[in-house]
């Protein structure tokens, strides 16, 4: 494994993202969030539903 003597990186572990890594990311990240403000709605939504008291 040769290591570049300038900044220490080895070019084996170069990793430049492409649009599709970059459009999966921000899609994952998306869904991570709107997932836990869906689950918070429905949970709200039933406990109004049957919080009659």
């Amino acid at each position: 494994m040769q290591i570049s003597k300038v900044d220490g990186k080895s070019p084996l572990f170069d990793f430049t993202p492409t649009k599709k890594d970059n459009i999966s990311t921000w899609m994952y990240v998306l869904i991570l969030l709107l997932s836990s403000i869906i689950i918070t709605g429905i949970e709200a939504a039933i406990l109004a539903i049957y919080d009659k008291t």
